[in-house]
């Protein structure tokens, strides 16, 4: 039967070894001499070797407890990493603010591999439009659709984003029929916050930079998400300007794109936090993950 030695015991026989004193030893485990004298005995007999020396000028360490010594320091140390990592990364959450739509659309879609390249880290998310405020929060980063110009943060570009109409499966048809079809057919309009202009095109925008007649359109609902246009466009209540990273990957079967004709949006999508923030190993992971679920510069 396998002897079971005890962390206990060999706490404290490290603390011996590096004391050299029994007393010593049991003030800084506020136990008595006579106590850590009975545990190093246990630890020899449990072992069957002799491992400390009392010599008048305190403890020695043999052959064996120096050799034992050496290995035990070194798991202890791993021991004590691990248990600080564990801690730490649990009690303390990496917080990632990001634009609403790109939180639906992005981040919730493809959360299996988000926490797969943060093991051992829990991760908090937030949905935010306005730009963080590093200064008086907790949140560590902010994924924003901008110009990457932000006071006391520096952004790094992630991706940029282009717009084009977008409906029912039903509704495909040949790029010559659009204009009639956009004066038809009930349309519904994204408009953000005022930090979102001039972000991307409205419907207006959109069609007056082609020619279209403006006479006739019908803008039957309003949102300020993106994912919200989508949604209504899915329920058949009209066509929407799709934002091509956010919802190239949600269309069809139900939804399609009515045309290859897309427009560059003046904004991009940024990772931002502050200039030390940028030293975390988490945030330069984050960062390279999101070019992996966004789709490159054209």
């Amino acid at each position: 039967m396998k002897n079971h030695h005890t962390l206990s015991l060999l706490q404290t026989f490290v603390i011996v070894a590096e004391e050299k004193n029994l007393s010593r030893t049991s003030d800084i485990l506020h136990i008595t001499p006579s106590a850590v004298s009975h545990q190093m005995k246990r630890l020899e007999q449990q072992l069957s070797v002799k491992l400390i020396e009392r010599k008048s000028k305190g403890i020695e360490l043999t052959k064996a407890g120096s050799q034992l010594y050496e290995r035990v320091k070194k798991g202890m140390s791993l021991i004590n990493s691990g248990l600080t990592e564990v801690s730490t990364s649990t009690l303390t959450p990496f917080v990632i603010a990001a634009i609403p739509s790109f939180v639906d659309l992005v981040l919730l879609p493809n959360i299996d591999s988000l926490k797969a390249h943060f093991t051992n880290q829990a991760i908090e998310i937030i949905a935010l439009d306005k730009i963080a405020d590093f200064n008086n929060s907790h949140i560590d980063c902010h994924i924003h659709f901008g110009d990457g110009q932000y006071s006391g943060a520096r952004a790094k570009h992630i991706c940029d984003e282009w717009v084009y109409p977008a409906g029912p499966a039903s509704l495909s048809l040949e790029s010559s029929e659009i204009e009639q079809l956009l004066t038809s057919y009930p349309l519904i309009e994204y408009r953000g916050n005022v930090e979102d202009q001039p972000g991307a095109p409205n419907w207006r925008q959109w069609m007056s930079q082609r020619g279209y007649s403006l006479s006739q359109y019908t803008v039957s609902l309003i949102m300020n998400n993106v994912a919200m246009t989508m949604e209504a466009a899915k329920q058949m209540q009209g066509l929407f300007l799709a934002r091509h990273q956010l919802c190239s990957k949600h269309l069809g079967p139900s939804l399609v794109a009515l045309t290859e004709d897309k427009t560059k949006t003046a904004f991009s999508y940024f990772l931002a936090a502050t200039e030390d923030a940028w030293q975390d190993e988490k945030l330069l992971k984050l960062y390279a993950w999101l070019l992996t679920v966004t789709e490159p510069n054209r």
